[in-house]
């Protein structure tokens, strides 16, 4: 999920302009039929003359050029956001559905434009889940700029159908964050977002209703919003979603990424510089705070408690500390010393009184790319071990052995640190049934020049990671009870 772009160095302006329709003939069309991916062999690495590439455990299997950040799976489908200038929302927001049956030959099934800025991105089965960050004037994909204050102003979560994979339809936009005062409606959009399913769900009749809750999560901005806001998506009628319930962390800091770990009914709210809050969501509509903590250490040193996850029994909580993008100081020193941009660890067996228990920076330097630790995932493992899979931006992609959260280990790793436009960028890097995967993302602001690697897929070692359990389907930011681990 994204990163928090105001800065104390430089103030970032984000530009709306002219968006792409996903329905008008003047734009083009929101979705196209199947196509090869173009660029170099989806087999092949980059090319030598571009990059210097340093691997350890890991292997380049197949990429797809462009700009991407976050990602989700169902099945054989791959579900990447798209953008082409992370901070001037335009014709290129949206998502592109791959097919990925072959995971080393990754083929475009649809691109699917639709304004929407940040486009944080997830899938359930069918239906697939955007964020839009930043108000348009009314919720149509080819709506312009618009003042949150606007009457018909719209930010949040659209609802999309990909029931044909090659032709998505928008079937639901719900907007978020609403602030009533006496003088003006104000809308504030969906920076992130998190799928609760809910598929036990009943009706007022007492008849089955499946459903999916989505925790929208605001972009950080002064004022009484309130800080996640909760879409009921029924699964029977999606395009009956609507805001059924508002989450309170207790703080004056919005949620800027939530994590589930649904066997245990625990969720994760990382809130910047408020530290990160811990809840009950034994029922779901209705979170209970159960306790908070900060990290002196991001806090010292003005990072942001960004994103978690939840190692597999959901017993150690994974956070991932960001680091301020203003600063042009480059964080990758290298050596355990260097604190900042972290991965830290904290004991959650008693989600009540959380402790710390290690941290883990990445070994080597990068002279010519900012990087931290940004968006992780844990990979399903049918024994003790705890393995986290981490994007790091310049640093690259790695896997990080915390089954001792005192003592983590890397045990794999892939970067380009080539000055071309062809080096590692790695926006998130996931596990999913067999592979890992990155999306390396365009942001001008920090990383010259730009990154166009894509999306990358990688192989493991299975000496690394030989009893990883197949998903079928994986929401990094929402961890089901694993096949072979019964709820508790």
């Amino acid at each position: 999920m994204p990163t928090k772009w105001w800065l104390g160095a430089f103030a970032v302006a984000v530009v709306f302009g002219l968006v792409a329709s996903a329905c008008t003939s003047e734009t083009p069309p929101s979705a196209v039929g199947p196509t090869p991916i173009g660029g170099r062999s989806a087999t092949e690495p980059p090319p030598p003359r571009d990059e210097s590439v340093l691997a350890n455990g890991m292997r380049l299997v197949g990429n797809v050029p462009g700009s991407d950040g976050s990602f989700a799976f169902w099945g054989d489908l791959a579900v990447v956001n798209r953008w082409e200038n992370w901070i001037e929302p335009g014709p290129g927001d949206g998502f592109v559905l791959l097919d990925i049956s072959d995971p080393t030959r990754p083929t475009q099934l649809a691109r699917f434009r639709c304004t929407a800025s940040y486009s944080d991105i997830s899938i359930w089965k069918d239906l697939v889940f955007l964020s839009q960050d930043e108000t348009t004037a009314g919720d149509g994909c080819d709506a312009t700029s618009a003042s949150p204050q606007d009457p018909g102003a719209f930010a949040g979560i659209r609802v999309i159908s990909i029931a044909d994979p090659e032709n998505p339809v928008p079937v639901a936009a719900v907007p978020t964050g609403i602030e009533e005062t006496p003088s003006a409606r104000i809308v504030r959009g969906s920076h992130t977002h998190t799928l609760v399913p809910d598929l036990g769900h009943t009706d007022q009749n007492g008849q089955p209703s499946p459903r999916i809750l989505v925790y929208a999560a605001h972009e950080w901005k002064p004022g009484p919003a309130p800080d996640a806001t909760i879409v009921e998506v029924p699964l029977l009628d999606p395009s009956a979603a609507r805001v059924v319930g508002t989450i309170d962390n207790g703080t004056q800091v919005e949620c800027h990424d939530i994590s589930v770990f649904m066997p245990r009914d625990l969720m994760a709210c990382a809130a910047y510089e408020a530290g990160v809050i811990l809840f009950d969501i034994s029922d779901p509509v209705h979170p209970v705070p159960l306790s908070r903590f900060v990290n002196p250490h991001v806090d010292a040193n003005g990072e942001s408690h960004h994103s978690t996850t939840f190692s597999n029994d959901g017993k150690t909580l994974v956070l991932d500390a960001e680091i301020y993008t203003g600063a042009k100081w480059r964080p990758c020193a290298g050596g355990t010393d260097q604190r900042r941009g972290a991965l830290w660890f904290y004991d959650v067996s008693n989600p009540r009184d959380p402790r710390p228990r290690g941290f883990f920076q990445l070994p080597r330097g990068n002279e010519e790319h900012f990087c931290y630790a940004h968006e992780s995932n844990v990979i399903p493992l049918s024994g003790q071990r705890d393995i986290v899979v981490t994007g790091w931006f310049g640093g690259g992609v790695n896997l990080v052995d915390f089954t001792d959260p005192r003592n983590p280990q890397e045990i794999a790793s892939w970067v380009s640190a080539g000055l071309g436009g062809e080096h590692s960028f790695a926006y998130a890097g996931y596990w999913y049934d067999g592979h890992v995967y990155a999306g390396n993302t365009s942001l001008r602001t920090i990383d010259h020049p730009v990154s166009r690697r894509g999306f990358d897929v990688f192989e493991i070692d299975r000496s690394v990671v030989g009893n990883a359990i197949p998903l079928g389907h994986m929401n990094a930011q929402t961890q089901e009870a694993l096949p072979s681990r019964p709820p508790r």
